[in-house]
């Protein structure tokens, strides 16, 4: 294909669905080495397309020679990548012959939708290619540690729609917490902060509302520095490095958010041991977690995120269980949305004593027992 041709769609190939365990010969391993090859370069051409400029050129019909002048790019090369996009339902070609966007495509071309479809982009991009890199140099391990600052930006892109989301799904759930957060006092802590993008979209929703933004690398502080700089909250976001298990404050925040996909399960159980004491009476902490739904493919891939960046994938119900242990109240779960594979756990400090609290919890406080409470620890709570 070349030139204006850039022809007519044609229906993707079908590929029969491959129970796992049966490949028996090499010529099947090669079948599906063809299929994931396939699926690498439409990404890569999509990807491609978004960098270059080219999709969003695509919001009105354009010809190909019109497209190439606007992206600078070859004839031949947003022929061929036209091409991809007209296979993958994206484009359409229309009489011109001209190219324009399908409606499915259209929204994400503007507005909150770009930044998301860009990130999922870069970032999955991106960080495929450091782990093959980093594997065929002999220093693949587990942890989170982005050395490009795109593949950190493109991350915190991802959860942008995050507070949207929380604030029609998952506060109004949670008793008394929009209240807190709309008063003058409010304070938030975001364990794991990264580029902040999560923080300054919850303190643009909520204008009084001041926080913290933890994290353990100098490299991320220093971006998310820059943007909360450029959104004008210096003033209402401080932000830290440190780790969670090492948090101090004590009856400072409403709200604590942690990304469970970053943290060892150790390091996770030690952070709800000093959020407890972090969080301000009847305050929540907000757990994320990337939860697999069945033994597929793709939750495989969520399971490889989780080790690549230093946790484990954790299902909801392993949450509320541990936040249970930890001796927060009211826990709950929150499904994953929208069809993606985050979902959330929640659970409250107490908002007030009684004489039937728990003795673990009110000695990480600084809570004196009385005499009436047993020491150690109740049964099924494990020793740390």
């Amino acid at each position: 294909m070349n030139g204006e041709g850039c022809g007519q769609r044609r229906p993707p190939e079908k590929t029969a669905d491959r129970p796992r365990g049966e490949l028996q010969s090499p010529e099947e391993l090669s079948s599906l080495v063809r299929e994931l090859t396939v699926s690498v370069w439409a990404f890569a051409a999509l990807a491609c397309a978004d960098e270059a400029g080219l999709l969003e050129e695509l919001f009105e019909p354009r010809s190909l020679t019109d497209l190439a002048e606007r992206t600078s790019l070859p004839v031949p090369i947003v022929s061929a990548v036209v091409d991809i996009l007209v296979s993958l339902g994206l484009v359409r070609p229309e009489a011109g012959p001209v190219f324009v966007a399908e409606p499915v495509l259209a929204p994400a071309l503007g507005g909150p939708e770009r930044s998301v479809l860009r990130a999922e982009l870069r970032s999955n991009l991106l960080q495929s290619v450091q782990m093959v890199t980093d594997a065929r140099r002999g220093r693949l391990a587990p942890g989170w540690l982005p050395a490009d600052p795109l593949v950190l930006h493109a991350q915190g892109d991802r959860s942008a729609f995050l507070p949207a989301a929380w604030i029609e799904h998952v506060f109004p759930a949670l008793d008394g917490l929009l209240e807190r957060l709309a008063g003058t006092r409010a304070s938030f802590l975001d364990v794991g902060v990264g580029v902040a993008r999560l923080t300054i979209g919850l303190c643009s929703r909520f204008p009084t509302l001041t926080a913290v933004g933890l994290d353990p690398l100098a490299q991320v502080l220093s971006e998310a520095r820059a943007n909360v700089e450029a959104h004008s909250l210096a003033n209402r976001v401080e932000l830290r490095r440190g780790r969670v298990e090492d948090l101090e404050d004590r009856s400072a925040f409403d709200l604590v958010h942690i990304p469970a996909m970053f943290l060892s399960p150790s390091t996770l159980r030690a952070g709800l041991s000093r959020i407890q004491a972090a969080l301000r009476p009847g305050g929540w902490v907000l757990i994320q977690t990337l939860t697999p739904q069945d033994d597929s493919l793709a939750s495989a891939v969520v399971r490889l995120w989780c080790t690549l960046w230093g946790g484990e994938s954790l299902s909801l119900r392993q949450v509320v269980t541990l936040l249970n242990l930890e001796g927060f109240e009211s826990a709950k779960a929150f499904p994953a949305l929208s069809g993606l594979p985050i979902g959330h756990a929640a659970g409250r400090r107490p908002l007030c004593w009684s004489s039937g609290a728990h003795p673990v919890l009110r000695r990480r406080l600084g809570v004196k027992p009385s005499v009436s409470e047993p020491e150690g620890n109740p049964p099924n709570f494990p020793q740390k």
